[in-house]
């Protein structure tokens, strides 16, 4: 779909004809998507940045940042990526921040929406909160998940699935809570088997009669 898009939109400003990519077009679009993922998610897993201080394809060097280095290392063994950057008659390289910016949001959704379906199978959970300011001095509360999981061949296994981040703006028991409640309902987490609670020693959190 986004292909398709960013297609029609070079067309439309070029004022071609709007025609779709063949068969043999698509599959080699998406031969060049799926190698730009695999860089996209390694570098992630690997909890390395993507961007430099530069981001001209044109010209990587060692300030271009892992992505456009990765890329261009995988341009000299790799014919189809090596055409496709070196093909000039099309400007949609897929390069862009905005690009890896999109890509990474699709490929998070896909992984929390994998963690919220496990979490939905399960008969119960808890959750673990915690907070700490970011680099901006704006307080964040982590939001973990803890169930288990039932395999017929594995057996029992116990998970702790990080959801993401909550920017506290009510540091009070009663806004934290709102603010967990609405977080977990966006994610379609079903509150009716929530069992359990853990925090740190705080008493906004753990008080006995006013804590969350």
């Amino acid at each position: 779909m986004h292909l398709n898009a960013c297609v029609v939109y070079s067309k439309r400003k070029n004022h071609k004809c709007l025609e779709f990519p063949k068969n043999d077009q698509l599959d080699r679009w998406r031969e060049i998507l799926k190698r730009i993922l695999d860089v996209i998610i390694t570098l992630a897993r690997c909890n390395l940045p993507l961007r430099g201080h530069r981001e001209q394809v044109q010209s990587i060097d060692s300030s271009s940042g892992n992505f456009l280095n990765v890329i261009a290392l995988l341009t000299r063994y790799d014919p189809i990526l090596r055409s496709h950057l070196d093909n000039d008659s099309t400007k949609i390289k897929f390069m862009s921040p905005f690009i890896k910016i999109e890509l990474i949001e699709l490929t998070a959704f896909r992984v929390i929406k994998q963690i919220v379906d496990e979490i939905n199978n399960c008969p119960f959970f808890a959750i673990v909160l915690d907070s700490t300011q970011d680099i901006s001095k704006i307080d964040q509360m982590s939001v973990i998940l803890r169930y288990v999981v039932i395999d017929s061949k594995k057996g029992f296994c116990i998970k702790e699935s990080f959801l993401g981040f909550i920017p506290v703006r009510n540091h009070a028991s009663k806004g934290l809570l709102e603010e967990i409640k609405q977080f977990l309902e966006k994610l379609n987490i079903d509150l009716e088997k929530y069992r359990g609670q853990a925090y740190d020693g705080a008493r906004v959190m753990s008080g006995t009669y006013n804590g969350l």
